[in-house]
């Protein structure tokens, strides 16, 4: 044992427990009295009384702030990890509406309208007449170039005559020519080679007369069939002008922005009105050019349309195009003069639209939509 050091008697030791349990005992009963008197205090003095509740309630209301604090948090976190984790698989855009192919429907050729055969938002099949012109004028020219043709056919066939006669002309005097130069041989005296050698002379005369008059029929019987060629396209080009006074339908589809009335003059190439192929339905959706990288043709689509909010539409990734919509506008970006903003550009993506054709005329173009794109797929 250590010098100085002086082990204290076990009786000691039990001494101090023992004084200091009931000094804890003590104590405590001092605050059960303290609290008593507090209460009694609270009872009889309105204050105190107040001070107790708010005391109460303010504890109850910092107990609920961090209940709703840490389930607030904790939703958080479940929020962000989730869309964390939704938009590592999708992209999504609302910069996205309904297309179709729109067909102008244009006169090819002027004349005052007989009749019109539809009314606006009218559902026509192709091939349907939608537009009758006045085609009398036309009726008339198709006649005019019909007679021509048949004047010219006959004139034809006069020069073919002409010719066989021409011929027969020509083969009298080949034989005319021939007797005269026998007589020529066979004359004995000199009045009777001149007489043959006159008459061969004549007979050789006709003969060249002949045969120029058989050339000339038949240069003209060319420049005739010429001509019947030139009637002829007359007449099928007269045809055509009269076919285009009915006016039909293109496509199949919807009839909408009609411009026209009856009696009212039309010009060639004027438009008269428009069909919306409505089978030919389509999504345009203008991504930003951050959010294609991963985008490949035949990716799932879902499409939430703003006019059927309780519907879902499906589709697929189509095509992209080969250039941003900036590019295609009137006044495209000239950024090597000025100062430079760099602005996200966007890139027009085509989606088509998996559905039956009840689904698809339920759409109409320039719809909003909202496109989520798959990328997993």
């Amino acid at each position: 044992m250590e010098r100085g050091y002086k082990k204290k008697p076990v009786k000691n030791r039990k001494i101090a427990v023992a004084t200091k349990a009931v000094s804890t005992k003590k104590f405590t009963a001092a605050k059960k009295v303290l609290a008593a008197k507090k209460s009694a205090a609270a009872r009889t003095n309105p204050v105190a009384k107040k001070r107790a509740i708010a005391a109460k309630k303010t504890g109850k209301k910092k107990t609920i702030l961090s209940t709703l604090l840490g389930v607030v948090l904790l939703g958080g976190a479940g929020f962000g990890l989730n869309e964390f984790s939704y938009y590592g698989r999708h992209v999504d855009t609302e910069d996205a509406h309904i297309d179709a192919e729109i067909s102008p429907v244009i006169a090819r050729i002027g004349g005052y309208i007989d009749s019109v055969r539809f009314v606006d938002n009218q559902r026509v099949n192709k091939g349907d007449t939608l537009v009758v012109l006045d085609g009398r004028d036309f009726l008339v020219k198709l006649e005019q170039a019909e007679a021509s043709l048949t004047s010219s056919t006959s004139s034809a066939k006069v020069s073919e005559a002409n010719i066989m006669t021409s011929e027969a002309t020509i083969g009298a005097a080949t034989a005319d020519v021939a007797a005269a130069k026998s007589m020529l041989a066979n004359a004995s005296t000199q009045s009777e080679r001149d007489a043959a050698r006159a008459q061969l002379n004549s007979m050789l005369a006709r003969l060249k007369v002949a045969q120029k008059q058989a050339d000339s029929y038949r240069e003209q019987l060319k420049s005739t069939f010429s001509s019947i060629d030139m009637k002829k396209a007359d007449i099928d080009y007269a045809r055509l002008q009269l076919s285009y006074t009915i006016i039909t339908a293109p496509v199949s589809g919807i009839v909408s922005k009609r411009m026209i009335q009856p009696g009212e003059y039309v010009q060639a190439g004027q438009s008269l009105f428009s069909i919306v192929n409505d089978t030919s339905i389509y999504v345009t959706a203008n991504f930003k050019e951050t959010q294609i990288e991963r985008m490949r043709k035949g990716q799932h689509v879902d499409l939430h349309i703003d006019a059927y909010p309780d519907a879902s539409f499906e589709g697929e990734v189509s095509s992209f195009s080969p250039a941003t919509g900036s590019t295609w506008s009137l006044l495209p970006a000239e950024n090597a003069t000025g100062n430079f903003v760099k602005v996200v550009q966007r890139v027009p993506v085509k989606v088509s639209i998996i559905g039956n054709s009840a689904q698809k005329r339920m759409l109409k173009p320039g719809m909003n939509v909202k496109a989520i794109v798959s990328l997993d797929q």
